[in-house]
């Protein structure tokens, strides 16, 4: 039997039609953030400097919605600004009055901003043609009570979504996905509160699922609990702080009380739970006015708090992120504790950047304990310098082989331009390298001095090292440098 030619014609123009759709059907993904005051971002007397806001902004692809409301009326009062009624870009919301207004950032600033320069999608590789879009309803106190079903604050939070969706669906989307929530909250919790602080966020997690699910709206991911939980900010000290590293003097003093029990709790929900990511914060810095009780983290470390929140989400999305450098610089490099996924990183690669902070880093604390790394790549870091230092646990002042020492893997060194990376350590090679490094930057091994006395380094192991600048430049200052002040084991790597 044979078609007419207008007949097949006729036949195949829905079909082709239907493939035109399909290739062009747009996908908003996005995360809700919600919490109290850390997560709407109150950094009043401390914000973040102009210089870096502008390194960090987001290049306008992540869309915005934003509601920063009262936890008691459900709306924006108390000098917040008006809630979204049309996507955006991610940038500072200005709060307060005419004659005295502040930029009000949560960590919403450094998640768009390390999502969108390192490529990652949040639904993962194969997301495809899928946006990314960020949800923030966040409210200005309060315990876990507040996110109950029915209260007005967790009423807020499901009306702002649903807004958000339905513009996104009335403006060129075919399907929202809700990929999770980032969940910043805990400082002020009652013991009552605290004791279920787990439970509690999972059923508002299936609250959430039900509440938001509709016609092209997929809530999968909230069924499936994904989240990313971030440490409280009610711990022993307020705001002492090193110039020079921006460390953090502070951490569990034991009188933490429900607000530990909280912190406890999210910890060790996240930990258990695939499909859940931890954010720790308490090496960062709390604002230095505006603030009595100090539990508010400043502006710059809310670009920090971003950036973890970014990796957790780039992770649990299928990415190969690397092993990122905690903020628990007291850790040594051969700890669970100093990295922020808890996975030491023997295969995969130790990371310094955003989400890092800068102080010294220890090989190790104890002899005979190694830091192997699989590779280092330093980039996008507050500070221009990362020190790697060996320890002598006998106390001599030049560590040993015996001490422990620091071990590196075939994925060897990427150093970002005009990143500095110092190592005072005894070095091991494992395997053949390669050295990446960018025009302005310096790779450093060489003992230093410390108290005076010179600490001993040296490079020891086998394989070929092959040491590349990734941007060649005539002018000095853009020529990149490796200096080897070391002694070489007669059976170590070969320079080439």
């Amino acid at each position: 039997m044979k078609f007419s030619s207008l007949y097949r014609s006729l036949l195949f123009i829905p079909i082709t039609a239907a493939f035109i759709g399909a290739a062009e059907a747009k996908t908003l993904q996005l995360y809700i953030l919600t919490g109290q005051s850390n997560s709407l971002g109150a950094v009043k007397g401390s914000p973040a400097s102009a210089e870096l806001l502008e390194q960090y902004r987001s290049d306008g692809s992540t869309k915005f919605w934003h509601n920063n409301f009262n936890k008691i009326t459900g709306s924006s009062v108390d000098c917040n600004p008006p809630a979204s009624s049309s996507w955006g870009s991610v940038v500072p919301q200005v709060c307060g009055t005419e004659s005295s207004n502040y930029n009000c950032m949560g960590p919403e600033y450094g998640f768009a901003a390390m999502m969108e320069r390192k490529g990652w999608s949040l639904g993962g590789p194969g997301s495809g043609h899928a946006d990314m879009g960020i949800v923030k309803a966040a409210l200005d106190g309060g315990g876990n009570s507040y996110w109950n079903k029915g209260t007005n604050a967790y009423n807020a939070i499901v009306e702002t979504v649903r807004k958000a969706c339905e513009n996104a669906l009335a403006n060129g989307y075919d399907k929202v996905e809700i990929m999770g929530v980032m969940y910043l909250q805990g400082e002020s919790n009652t013991v009552t509160d605290s004791s279920n602080a787990a439970n509690a966020f999972l059923t508002f997690l299936d609250n959430l699922q039900g509440d938001l699910a509709r016609d092209g709206v997929d809530t999968g991911p909230l069924a499936a609990h994904q989240a990313i939980l971030g440490e409280q900010a009610k711990w022993g000290t307020t705001n002492v702080t090193n110039a020079e590293t921006g460390d953090v003097t502070g951490g569990f003093n034991g009188n933490e009380g429900s607000s530990g029990t909280t912190r406890d709790q999210q910890e060790a929900l996240a930990r258990a739970n695939d499909n859940m990511g931890w954010v720790p914060t308490r090496d960062l810095a709390k604002i230095t006015s505006g603030d009595n009780i100090g539990v508010h983290y400043d502006g710059k470390s809310q670009i920090t708090i971003g950036a973890r929140y970014a990796y957790e989400a780039a992770r649990l999305a299928g990415y190969d992120t690397g092993t990122v450098r905690s903020g628990n610089y007291d850790a040594a490099l051969s700890s669970t504790e100093a990295w922020m996924n808890g996975k030491l990183p023997v295969d995969s690669t130790a990371v310094w950047d955003a989400a890092s902070s800068a102080k010294d880093n220890m090989v190790s604390s104890a002899a005979g304990t190694n830091a192997v790394l699989y590779g280092i790549r330093i980039e996008d870091t507050y500070l221009n310098t990362i020190t790697i230092r060996g320890v002598a646990v006998d106390g001599s002042s030049a560590p040993s082989m015996q001490d422990g020492h620091l071990i590196l893997g075939s994925g060897g060194i990427d150093i970002a331009t005009g990143k500095n990376l110092n190592i005072a350590s005894v070095l091991e090679l494992q395997g053949d390298q390669q050295w990446n490094i960018a025009g302005g930057s310096t790779l450093s091994i060489r003992g230093s001095s410390s108290s005076g006395n010179h600490q001993l380094t040296f490079i020891t192991g086998t394989g070929d090292v092959a040491i590349r600048n990734s941007t060649l430049a005539a002018d000095p200052s853009g020529i990149a440098r490796v200096e080897v002040s070391a002694y070489v084991n007669t059976d170590a790597a070969a320079f080439t």
